[in-house]
């Protein structure tokens, strides 16, 4: 690894093979045949195929779906198997969800990965392709432990199951007598593991919506406009009239163009509260900056906002004229919410959006849910941010207590745009075993490490020092990297 470049990649079968070197991947037996009323369907349906007619993988889809839909789910209206190889956030051939939308992530079973029949499917590349899967869905469902997945070129058929918990992910492969017997195994392997519930809207806001985002205390859901002020009013259990008061104020520097404007909805749905992240918000609801969002929707009880504007989520892969704009955006909104004394504590990729117009694309940074304000004076306050973001010095010396700073946001900056130009040893990461602790575990060590390359490197190191100083236009300068990618 050259030290002014930083970073390399990491292929899928390389990921997989890491796996399995460090004894995280283990072959068991065939799995058990599952009893199931709906088997002989099944497996009437599966052996009715003609694999010879297949000329290409593609040929294979619309089969095996047919298939498996009447042959299982004949009688289950709300259960879908979608062809999803080409879909925008998921790209596993066939998916079995409750939806074929934006909502399809959030309410994935299982999936399968197919190759033609002439291939031999069990590769470390095509494993390496199933856990790559295993981690998106991972990321839509951070409530759900065990994932199941189907590998099969219809011959040959493996049952990929991966189970995460505090030590990293572990797999156990097992090899299926049929088809069927693998499809009965990851139906009634994951109904049991599909925890998260999508929410149901209440009676002042459009009941259509899309989901943007599931977080571990949150819903993130796209809506139409809400009435300018409203007032539910109902009747309780005790025969009393209760009144919810809704607060409808239209965005000024994030205004739609179309007759119904959208904003995004986060609803909480344990005993958390919004109150920190709706009084952030509050502070700079009219200010100019248009890499901020606007707080258009709030309701008494703090537990449900609604900001503008709607957006989709910052990746990597974009133009370099788009990522030099997602760059400088990210800057520039930090530096306005510093002069504001506000510290977000929370800058990550996923916290970015872009919202795209015909002729511009800016970004904006969302989720204030941790974020800071000196507004009674520097405090001492516990992390609650992304994993990936710790501040270092909390990592270095299992400190649990700190007084926030702008640099830590500015440090975390220099991460987006490594992730940026350098997904996969992102992806390497398993980020939920970072931690501020007097034992640093392996993951906490390889951030540190990380950070120790960035601070000697002949390139990065010069933002390093620009983050340390809040020196905010030469970190801008960062968006140069994209010039010629």
């Amino acid at each position: 690894m050259r030290s002014d470049t930083y970073l390399g990649s990491v292929t899928r079968a390389q990921a997989w093979n890491r796996l399995k070197t460090e004894g995280r991947i283990e072959t068991e037996q065939f799995i058990p045949m599952v009893n199931h009323p709906r088997r002989t369907i099944l497996e009437s349906k599966l052996s009715d195929l003609k694999p010879d007619s297949w000329g290409f993988e593609l040929d294979m889809y619309p089969h095996i779906m047919k298939a498996i839909k009447g042959g299982l789910y004949e009688q289950m209206e709300d259960v879908l198997v979608v062809d999803t190889h080409q879909h925008n956030d998921f790209h596993a051939d066939i998916s079995v969800a409750e939806h074929d939308d934006g909502r399809l992530l959030y309410s994935l079973r299982y999936f399968l990965e197919l190759k033609h029949p002439k291939v031999e499917p069990q590769t470390a590349e095509y494993c390496g392709q199933v856990l790559d899967y295993f981690h998106v869905v991972r990321e839509k469902q951070p409530h759900r432990s065990r994932f199941v997945a189907l590998l099969s070129n219809f011959s040959w058929t493996w049952a990929y199951v991966a189970d995460y918990d505090t030590n990293g992910t572990k797999i156990h492969e097992y090899p299926c007598r049929t088809l069927a017997d693998a499809v009965i195994y990851a139906e009634t392997t994951s109904i049991s593991q599909l925890k998260t519930t999508l929410p149901t809207l209440d009676g002042m806001l459009e009941p259509k919506f899309s989901v943007l985002a599931v977080g571990k205390h949150s819903f993130l859901l796209s809506v139409t406009k809400s009435p300018e002020v409203g007032v539910l009013t109902r009747t309780s259990s005790r025969r009393q009239t209760v009144k919810s008061v809704y607060c409808w104020k239209p965005p000024v520097r994030h205004r739609e163009t179309k007759n119904h404007l959208k904003f995004v909805l986060k609803i909480m749905h344990d005993d958390s509260s919004l109150a920190n992240e709706i009084k952030i918000l509050k502070t700079f609801r009219d200010a100019a900056c248009s890499h901020l969002p606007e707080l258009v929707w709030t309701r008494e009880g703090n537990k449900e906002l609604g900001i503008a504007p709607i957006g989709e989520p910052v990746r990597p892969g974009e133009s370099a004229a788009i990522s030099r704009k997602i760059v400088r955006g990210m800057i520039e909104g930090l530096r306005y919410l510093h002069n504001l004394h506000i510290i977000h504590r929370d800058i990550r990729l996923s916290n970015l959006i872009l919202k795209r117009t015909a002729n511009d694309v800016n970004v904006v940074i969302i989720d204030y849910e941790t974020a800071f304000a000196f507004d009674q004076g520097p405090r001492e306050v516990e992390y609650a941010g992304g994993y990936i973001c710790w501040p270092t010095r909390l990592l270095q010396t299992g400190t649990k207590l700190y007084v926030p700073s702008p640099a830590d946001d500015l440090f975390a900056s220099v991460l987006v745009v490594l992730h940026l130009l350098f997904p996969s040893r992102f992806d390497e990461f398993n980020a939920g075993e970072i931690q501020s602790d007097d034992e640093a575990n392996q993951e906490t060590l390889r951030i540190l490490q990380t950070w120790k390359d960035i601070e000697s490197s002949s390139v990065w190191g010069q933002f390093y020092q620009a983050a340390r100083n809040e020196e905010y236009d030469n970190l801008l300068r960062m968006s140069d990297f994209f010039c010629h990618v």
